[in-house]
């Protein structure tokens, strides 16, 4: 009997783990590919990057110094950025492993010569460590990577009607604010190759312009990078990211696998 239309059309998505045979689950998460510029992190030992040669770099603040903003500084200065971290003790001997990856400033300091500003915080603390860098982060691309999980770890505080990323973009008002880097783990973070592709990273935002700039970060870091649209839909992408880290940790699933968009 043939298969109706609907499904020839929509075929079920796939989930890819690192290890295991390609099939291992369906859902519709995928694994990255090979091809983005190598990363080391020994253990015990301090986290490398390697830097290829490029000609044109920005000049990247990174608030926050935990495994996401880790992850991400070591793609990005893989790809030729340099960078900084916003951090509340910069002299902290907890930062000392990673210091190769950049400086660790205020964040008033880090944001103040940045060209984009990821904000990798908990949500818990976004909200407060922002509202005072409003002046200084005026016209500035503001790229939120935060999820707003509840305290008792039982779901987001809100993305029916709101998300993070919108409630960025009323605390500043004249930042161009963009979601992406949110919807999977750090490992995934730090490493976005899988054998039939790379992690596919959506990325929303209501301004054409910073959208291609985050578009073009993904893509040098390693991602597939896809624009879904204007920041509202950021409430989507947090949702997903829910949804990850639900069968990562709440289903025996693991953090060793990532959502992939594949097309015939």
């Amino acid at each position: 009997m043939p298969k109706p239309p609907s499904l020839l059309r929509n075929p079920p998505p796939v989930v890819e783990r690192r290890s295991g045979p390609p099939d291992a689950v369906r859902a519709r998460p995928d694994r990255p590919v090979r091809g983005a510029p190598p990363m080391t992190a020994p253990r015990g030992g301090n986290i490398r990057a390697s830097r290829p040669d490029r000609t044109t770099s920005m000049r990247i603040a990174i608030l926050g110094a935990g495994s996401v903003g880790r992850a991400l500084a070591q793609r990005f200065v893989g790809a030729g950025h340099q960078l900084a971290f916003g951090v509340r003790d910069p002299l902290a001997t907890k930062h000392h492993d990673a210091r190769e990856l950049g400086e660790f400033l205020p964040n008033e300091r880090a944001v103040a010569d940045a060209e984009l500003v990821v904000v990798a915080l908990p949500w818990a603390a976004a909200e407060a460590a922002l509202r005072p860098l409003a002046a200084a982060l005026r016209d500035k691309l503001v790229v939120d990577a935060t999820n707003p999980i509840r305290a008792d770890f039982s779901g987001l505080e809100f993305g029916a009607d709101d998300s993070a990323a919108e409630r960025i973009q009323r605390l500043l008002p004249e930042a161009k604010v963009v979601k992406a880097f949110n919807t999977t783990g750090a490992a995934n973070l730090t490493d976005p190759a899988y054998p039939r592709g790379p992690v596919t990273m959506l990325i929303a935002g209501d301004d054409p312009g910073a959208v291609e700039t985050v578009r073009g970060l993904a893509t040098a870091a390693g991602f597939e990078a896809l624009a879904v649209g204007p920041l509202v839909m950021a409430r989507q992408l947090e949702q997903l990211a829910w949804l990850w880290i639900h069968l990562a940790y709440k289903t025996g699933l693991g953090p060793d696998f990532a959502f992939r968009l594949e097309r015939r």
